[in-house]
Order: C-alpha cells, then sequence, then structure tokens
C-alpha cells in the first residue's frame, strides 16, 4: 500500500497497526522505515511526465525507488535485535479470530454504513492534513529561495560539491527538496547545465529522502502511538541515497543510453492524424473502462457485505 498509493499511506496503516496491538514498538518503527513512499501516479505523471517530459523515465525512476525502499527494508531487519520486546500475543486461528470480529462488532454497533462513514471521514481529514502541509512548506521554501537563505546556503556547500562534477542548479534544487520534495524536484529537472543521469540522481534523492513536509505529515499521524521517528528518518535518508545510486548505474546501461526530452504531446500535431476527435474517443474509452471497473468493485462489496450479514447470522444462532 505504500508502494502503490503515495506518501503518507504507509505511515497511516503502520500507525493503525500499532493503534490495535498488532504490532510491537519495535516492528512498527521497522516497518516504518521503509514502507512509506512515493507513488507511481507522482513518479510516473508529475516526474516523469509533467516535468522531464519523458514518459519512458517513469517506470526507471520507480523501478529504482521501489529497490531502494526494499534495500532499506532488508537492513532494518536487525533493527530492534538487541532489545527484543515482547511479541504481541495473536490468536491463530483464523475461524476464532472471525468469530471474534463479528461478536466485537456487533456489541459495538458498528454497522456497514457508520463504518463506511468513519473511512470516508478518515480519508478526508488525512487528504485536507496532506494538503495543508504541501501548501505550507511550498509558501516556506518559495519565501527562503526568495529572501536568498537558500543560496546563502549553497555558497557553503557548493565549494565542496563543485571538485564532484555537482552544479549551483543541482545544489539549489536539493537544499529546496530538503524542505518540500515536489519544488526541489521540478527544480533538478530544470537544471540546464547538468546532465540527465546528474539530474535523475537529485531527483531519486529528493523522492526517497522526502522533504520535511512528507515528514511532518508522518510525525502528525504517528503523534499518537510510541512509535519513535529516528529509525524512520534514518530509513528515509538511506533510502534517498541507495535510489540515486541504482539510478546512475541503471543510466550507464546499454538501454538507457537513447533516453532524450520530448515533448508528451507530440502525437497531436497538425501534421498529425490522430484528431481532436480521436482524442475524444480515447478518453471515452478511458472513462467507461474505469466506470466499468468501479461497477466490479461495487458488485464484489455488495457479494461481501451479504456474506457477512449471512455469517453473521448462522454465527448468533450458533451462539443460541
Amino acid at each position: 500500500m505504500g508502494i502503490t498509493s503515495g506518501y503518507p499511506v504507509g505511515a497511516k496503516i503502520t500507525a493503525s497497526m500499532r493503534e490495535e496491538k498488532l504490532l510491537s514498538k519495535t516492528e512498527s518503527e521497522r516497518l516504518l522505515s521503509f514502507t512509506n513512499n512515493s507513488g507511481p501516479l507522482f513518479i510516473i505523471g508529475a516526474v516523469a511526465v509533467g516535468m522531464f517530459r519523458m514518459p519512458e523515465l517513469g517506470l526507471l525512476l520507480l523501478v529504482c525507488h521501489i529497490l531502494a525502499s526494499i534495500t532499506v527494508g532488508i537492513l532494518f531487519r536487525f533493527y530492534g535485535r538487541i532489545n527484543r520486546e515482547s511479541k504481541v500475543k495473536e490468536d491463530k486461528n483464523l475461524w476464532s479470530r472471525f468469530k471474534k470480529e463479528l461478536v466485537y462488532n456487533s456489541r459495538q454497533k458498528l454497522n456497514p454504513g457508520t463504518m463506511l462513514g468513519e473511512a470516508i471521514r478518515n480519508s478526508i481529514n488525512v487528504m485536507l492534513s496532506i494538503g495543508g502541509f504541501i501548501t505550507l512548506f511550498s509558501v516556506i521554501i518559495n519565501i527562503l529561495i526568495e529572501i536568498g537563505f537558500i543560496s546563502y546556503l549553497s555558497s557553503f556547500v557548493l565549494p565542496i560539491l563543485s571538485p564532484l562534477g555537482i552544479s549551483r542548479e543541482i545544489v539549489l534544487a536539493v537544499l529546496s527538496g530538503f524542505f518540500e520534495m515536489t519544488t526541489g524536484t521540478n527544480m533538478a529537472s530544470k537544471a540546464a547545465s547538468t546532465t540527465l543521469q546528474g539530474q535523475l540522481a537529485a531527483v531519486s534523492l529528493l523522492l526517497g529522502w522526502a522533504g520535511l513536509s512528507v515528514h511532518f505529515q508522518v510525525y502528525s499521524i504517528v503523534s499518537k502511538t510510541d512509535i519513535s521517528l529516528k529509525p524512520y528518518l534514518f530509513g528515509k535518508m538511506l533510502q534517498g541515497v541507495f535510489a540515486a545510486i541504482y539510478i546512475s548505474i541503471a543510466m550507464r546501461l546499454p538501454f538507457t543510453a537513447p533516453l532524450t526530452a520530448k515533448s508528451v504531446l507530440s502525437v497531436i500535431t497538425p501534421l498529425s492524424d490522430f484528431t481532436w476527435y480521436n482524442a475524444l474517443i480515447y478518453s471515452a474509452q478511458n472513462v467507461i473502462i474505469s466506470c466499468v471497473i468501479l461497477l466490479i468493485l461495487t458488485a464484489i462489496s455488495l457479494v461481501f457485505y451479504f456474506t457477512k450479514r449471512m455469517c453473521k447470522a448462522i454465527l448468533v444462532r450458533s451462539m443460541r
């Protein structure tokens, strides 16, 4: 879910499982360190297509991002091995757990409508929180850029990194992305004095690190639990470094050599046969497919709902 849904879904699910005592504190910190990731919609859509105008870069960036996340997860398997916590007791009998959950929901009068309403309210609150943090940090980073604070910081870092071939534009992008990831990745994609490999390394570093904006989102989510953010921050730093290394290696492979920037709307030109009518039909097909998928999901939900009602009725009869 952390990989497919983006920030901060991984943190939200981890915090929920900790609140429900499904994970110990150490397990939660270990899980949080590598499951809160950028989603494919942002990496492929916003970064590859929107910023670089190179759709073929999307999958490459996403794969390197996921590999870096898995690498951090493998490294963090050793976290907390010295101070082992007592494992959370769990009933391994699936049918027994299912009956307990049904009985608990019946006593709490948690009908599907109530649970659906709570899920929607929680989702809206999280969405508003995410949007608020993004807006806040976008304003902060633009203020810092306008007053020259980022340029002032770069004057200290640039003498160290310039011998390595890192340009001033990339340094400014990374410093900006330290606070807000989207702003930093956009600046890195526009660094004209830097090679494509350098731009992608900077972008992968920022995608792995995620920025203070995302970290404050995570903090607001896990603040109600006893989960420490220190392992998480260290894990995000490692993920950024590994992602930059992986993309640098991938860009040296033979199949990435012909990658060049191009317009994503190049197919729609006066000389092309792809007219506005074709675009309209193509869009309508996508809308119809999406509606069909939603109908299928709705049917599955209804089947699940009526199956649950039947199981509950059978359970009540058996308890009598």
